[in-house]
């Protein structure tokens, strides 16, 4: 499965050899390490890129999100110094 990467991970498709996967490439990877990047966020399937068009994509305005107007409850634990 070929992986856009996102971040530059390490990692070992025959799980003896470690390569390193540099950010910004698309490399044929393992299913399964292909599944363990995306899923993870480091990477992306360049498939799903180039299937969206740019007429496709939608923008809106920043929304507003309850969490954000409420303030954070306090927590407990050690004081800063």
């Amino acid at each position: 499965m070929k992986v856009e990467m996102l971040t530059t991970r390490t990692g070992a498709p025959d799980h003896v050899t470690v390569s390193t996967y540099t950010a910004g490439f698309t490399y044929d990877l393992p299913d399964w390490l292909a599944y363990i990047y995306i899923g993870d966020g480091s990477g992306r399937s360049p498939v799903a890129v180039e299937a969206v068009g740019p007429s496709e994509v939608q923008t809106t305005g920043p929304q507003e999100n309850k969490e954000d107007t409420e303030p954070h409850p306090r927590r407990r634990g050690r004081r800063k110094a």
